[in-house]
């Protein structure tokens, strides 16, 4: 689950950096990639992915899970979240 979760995450940004607005099969390609998910992740299962792009050294899926991360960031998530900014150096999620 969570490497296809971490795939999708890296597929769907690409996607949406790579294409033309006005493209036409872009537009009929859109509504597949938008709906991939359907169910938004816990934090767990985004740390879980946080981790496997770290260790594989994988930066952009490490980005797009950071920034995930930050939307996910509650009372409940706060240590856990702080935690694996801090042992992974990521700057995005520490300030």
């Amino acid at each position: 689950m969570v490497w296809s979760f971490l795939l999708d995450v890296v597929r769907r940004r690409s996607f949406f950096q790579n294409f033309s607005a006005t493209s036409t099969d872009a537009q009929q390609q859109v509504p597949r990639y938008t709906s991939s998910i359907h169910e938004t992740p816990t934090v767990e299962i985004t740390l879980l992915a946080l981790d496997l792009a770290h260790r594989w050294q994988v930066g952009e899926a490490v980005t797009i899970l950071s920034e995930m991360l930050q939307g996910m960031i509650r009372d409940e998530t706060f240590a856990a979240i702080a935690e694996a900014a801090a042992l992974k150096h990521l700057e995005t999620l520490l300030h």
